[in-house]
């Protein structure tokens, strides 16, 4: 009996007092995905990028709007478009789906 109680208090304890789990487990944080098609940046700078497409999400910008944003300032704004959007996608496709 004692046995029983001793299984059922450790496994009430860590239903309620286990590790809290992240519902987006690295949504916003720099991977080995992004540095591959993040080449030519440093860690801090897309850590600053996915900042910013964290900022739109929340500020109600839509997935689809902020890849069009990110598209016209690759091609307005960077001497190597391509790499840029891969970059930019690869960042917003993260923090807006988690994928």
């Amino acid at each position: 009996m004692c046995t029983k109680r001793f299984l059922l208090g450790i496994a009430v304890l860590t239903l309620l007092g286990g590790c809290p789990v992240d519902p987006e487990p690295g949504r916003l944080e720099v991977n080995d995905g992004l540095r591959a098609a993040c080449w030519y940046m440093t860690d801090p700078e897309i850590d600053a990028v996915i900042a910013l497409a964290e900022v739109d999400r929340t500020n109600g910008y839509s997935y689809v709007e902020t890849l069009e944003a990110a598209s016209w300032s690759c091609w307005e704004f960077n001497p190597s478009p391509v790499d840029c959007e891969v970059c930019l996608y690869a960042v917003i496709r993260q923090v807006y789906l988690g994928l």
